[in-house]
């Protein structure tokens, strides 16, 4: 795995441990069994339904994880295209 890539598994499964919740009670929340839990913490990718609800349940924004990913690949995008254009504005 990429260092950059977000195991989004990983970081529920910090975030369940973190909590007052324990596996059974966060996974009865979420209406799964705890053995879907445990599956859910190795996930790399999960549905942004499931994703939403494990964020109202945990009280966290997990999608900020992907859209600090997603900036920082548009803002990489970017700079590599102003210097394309500087260079073609100087000619």
């Amino acid at each position: 795995m990429n260092k950059n890539e977000i195991h989004i598994g990983n970081i529920i499964r910090q975030k369940v441990n973190q909590s007052s919740l324990s596996v059974a009670e966060f996974a009865k929340r979420i209406n799964k069994t705890r053995e879907n839990v445990y599956d859910i913490f190795k996930r790399s990718s999960i549905d942004t339904e499931l994703l939403s609800q494990i964020s109202k349940v945990l009280n966290y924004d997990f999608f900020k994880h992907f859209n600090s990913k997603e900036k920082a690949s548009e803002d990489s995008k970017f700079s590599e295209y102003s210097d394309y254009y500087a260079y073609y504005d100087i000619m």
